[in-house]
């Protein structure tokens, strides 16, 4: 794996290394320009265990920050190629949410912005940048994001009825929110259906009971 990976960059080396000696047999910068091809070929050979660990331990940003050095290094591994590309792509859609976000912000639409950072964080929690634009934001939307903590927790303990409070006051506040919409959408159906079960179950109730009294006075 490692000699072929380096084998486009050493050909052309020594071809350009073998020019270099006959036009300047004695020119100091010729040892010089050899021993950068040596070293840098080092260096790449390197790169390879070093992508592998960062992306055992998922440090996007940290292969994003070197992806040119780590390009070349894997030109002849599709593999790990592959894999390099999906990592640029995931940290360049999470760069361009953090801008949407900032833009937001900056143009008075902190709630918005808010909404973008909270959908991104859900897969991208351990990026530091991210992590700072989040605390930027958070000063200026408090109450909409406690709003939206509260209205999450009442509907993962069953309260969907106050959570669709808490949900529409949230819309109040951000009423472009695409989050607080879907939200109060997917709840008002939800309550609306249990309201219908709740009823239907207390008119075969009354039927019961009604039935038992028949009886009883039979």
């Amino acid at each position: 794996g490692v000699q072929t990976c380096a084998l486009p960059i050493s050909a052309k080396a020594e071809a350009a290394l073998e020019r270099a000696t006959k036009i300047w047999p004695l020119n100091p910068a010729v040892k010089d320009f050899a021993n950068q091809v040596v070293s840098r070929q080092d260096t790449l050979a390197q790169k390879i265990p070093e992508f592998d660990r960062l992306l055992a331990e998922s440090k996007w940003r940290d292969i994003y920050n070197k992806k040119l050095e780590y390009a070349l290094a894997l030109a002849q591994d599709k593999e790990r190629s592959e894999k390099l590309r999906k990592v640029v792509n995931r940290v360049g859609e999470l760069d361009a949410n953090i801008q949407k976000a900032s833009v937001l912000a900056s143009q008075n639409n902190p709630y918005l912005a808010w909404d973008v950072i909270v959908e991104t964080y859900k897969t991208e929690s351990d990026d530091l940048v991210l992590a700072k634009t989040r605390s930027d934001i958070a000063p200026l939307v408090a109450n909409y994001a406690q709003l939206i903590g509260m209205a999450e927790k009442l509907e993962k303990d069953g309260a969907e009825a106050a959570a669709l409070t808490a949900w529409l006051s949230a819309q109040d506040l951000n009423p472009a929110s695409p989050a607080c919409g879907a939200a109060v959408k997917r709840l008002a159906k939800s309550v609306a259906e249990s309201a219908v079960v709740r009823r239907s179950e207390e008119h075969t109730s009354e039927l019961q009971s009604h039935s038992d009294l028949v009886c009883r006075l039979l």
